[in-house]
């Protein structure tokens, strides 16, 4: 079941990378939501520039490294 609310959760326009990302975190809860689920919540919620420039080599494999590599891109 919070794996469902984890895949219902949507970005906010105002809302930042890594607020969104403990949002993700936050509705998980104390159950066991694979890292991938996260992930993948996190690159539907980007445009799809910042999702492709995220997703290249190196790329990450948890979602705090995620978050950082977006927000790199869009301080730039």
């Amino acid at each position: 079941m919070a794996d469902w609310h984890v895949v219902q959760q949507r970005m906010m326009p105002d809302e930042t990378n890594a607020d969104f990302a403990a949002a993700l975190r936050d509705l998980g809860g104390n159950n066991m939501i694979r890292e991938r689920v996260l992930l993948a919540q996190f690159y539907r919620s980007l445009d799809r520039t910042t999702r492709l420039l995220v997703k290249q080599r190196p790329k990450p494999a948890t979602l705090e490294k995620a978050v950082g590599k977006a927000t790199e891109i869009n301080a730039d």
